[in-house]
């Protein structure tokens, strides 16, 4: 929760107002609605083809037949297309616009051929077809206000070209284009809430996970999550075969520190130190608290001589942070290579040991 800047969600857009939490949580959907969304690709793909049998059934010319074929085939493998390459897109932004892309091809196709039936134009059968795209547009997923441009477009076309090439009645004009504004406002403002209750339960999620894998105090991982991430590196250790290496260090006379200065400040001069550490290390090392003043280093790719060298310049690096103390504020470290035989319990017990090893040889120092 801690990297994103930005939490709240937009209620023009009902959109993480945090580009990347939107982009996180738009891929996330996509990957988990997958399977249904390229089902419901699939059968719009069949359906819309079927469609050519009314198609030949009413229109007379054979010129006209050819065009609308040659439309309807088009779009019917420009769906089977997204249908096989939707999921390899990496970009939800791309995801996004071909998926508008496609979905206003079809409507465009739509209103050719409904143009081709001249005088066979039924105006309430194709305000059931209007009603219809309007659910399929707000299924399928998509940025919210793309859905609701598209289905404005949707309708203005619509009635244009149904004044263009019906008779209907006044009324029943108007009161065609009121039941589909009201079922396209339905269906905006459900959609809407579905998607903002959605985002409110992925904050939700997102925040128990951190919970449970962040220490509140010092903001990297606790023991919890620290087990699982030394436990997996093990694992891909003995797999891939690269080197790997650990640092257990420990504040020195942590108590006094405590009897010294108060606990706040004992906590702040802790979490000061934390920051220091983070900003020595890489992005791909793994920084755990392990207990109270406890902290575990593990260096992927990395042998036991660059962990030594990385440990002895955390020491001073430590040291001229805390150089202003009056209370001299240093640790001791533990630092080994894992091995083929190493598991959780007898790395973390072996580099224990180095640790206290430090500790009685005089704290302050590196024990390898």
């Amino acid at each position: 929760m801690g990297i994103y800047k930005n939490k709240e969600i937009s209620k023009f857009t009902c959109e993480f107002k945090d580009k990347e939490l939107e982009k996180e949580f738009f891929e996330k959907n996509m990957k988990k609605d997958m399977r249904l969304f390229k089902g419901l690709i699939l059968i719009l793909a069949a359906v819309y083809l079927l469609f050519i049998i009314p198609d030949f059934i009413v229109l007379d010319t054979v010129v006209d037949f050819h065009q609308i074929l040659a439309i309807r085939i088009i779009n019917f493998l420009a769906l089977l297309i997204l249908y096989f390459y939707i999921n390899k897109i990496s970009s939800y932004n791309t995801q996004s616009y071909i998926i508008s892309v496609v979905q206003t091809s079809i409507i465009i196709s739509y209103f050719i051929i409904a143009s081709s039936y001249g005088n066979d134009w039924n105006y309430y059968i194709k305000i059931f077809d209007i009603i219809l795209f309007l659910m399929v547009i707000y299924i399928l997923p998509n940025k919210l206000l793309n859905k609701f441009v598209i289905s404005d477009v949707l309708k203005i076309v619509f009635f244009y070209t149904a004044y263009q090439y019906t008779s209907v009645e006044s009324m029943d004009f108007i009161a065609g284009i009121v039941y589909t504004s009201i079922i396209h406002l339905v269906m905006f403002l459900l959609t809407y809430k579905i998607g903002y209750h959605h985002r409110l339960k992925y904050l939700n999620d997102l925040e128990l996970k951190y919970l449970s894998e962040i220490d509140n105090l010092t903001g990297i991982y606790n023991r919890n999550k620290l087990d699982k991430e030394v436990e997996n590196w093990i694992k891909l250790k003995k797999r891939y075969d690269f080197d790997l290496s650990i640092i257990f260090l420990d504040f020195d006379n942590f108590k006094d520190i405590n009897d010294e200065y108060g606990h706040v400040e004992a906590d702040n001069i802790l979490v000061k130190s934390v920051r220091k550490i983070e900003s020595i290390i890489r992005e791909t090392d793994v920084f755990g608290r392990w207990g109270g003043d406890e902290f575990v280093i593990l260096l992927p790719k990395s042998n036991k001589t660059e962990a030594v060298k990385l440990a002895e310049r955390i020491r001073q690096e430590l040291h001229d942070e805390n150089k202003d103390l009056e209370f001299p504020i240093t640790c001791s470290y533990g630092v080994t290579a894992v091995i083929e035989e190493d598991n959780l319990n007898n790395l973390l017990d072996r580099v224990d040991a180095l640790m206290y090893d430090a500790k009685n040889a005089g704290r302050d120092r590196i024990v390898s």
